[in-house]
């Protein structure tokens, strides 16, 4: 069980990365129109990139912890 929370975690950290750095975009754009707009992040998206990377953080963390105290018993 500790093993797939760990497997789990690391999943979850490597999805909110993906996601934060997909949706962080930001700058200019160029419109067909001529003028430039500035592309601002999707702010949704981003806080869950945060989130699933926080919990998979504390995933991991418990699992290895676990881990630790199995071996050590």
């Amino acid at each position: 069980m500790l093993i797939i929370g760990l497997a789990v975690g690391i999943i979850l950290i490597a999805l909110g990365i993906l996601i934060i750095d997909d949706e962080s975009h930001i700058g200019l754009i160029a419109g067909e129109d001529g003028h430039y707009y500035l592309l601002t992040p999707n702010r949704t998206a981003v806080n869950t990139g945060i989130l699933m990377t926080v919990i998979g953080t504390i995933a991991v963390s418990v699992s290895i912890v676990g881990i630790a105290g199995l071996w050590k018993s």
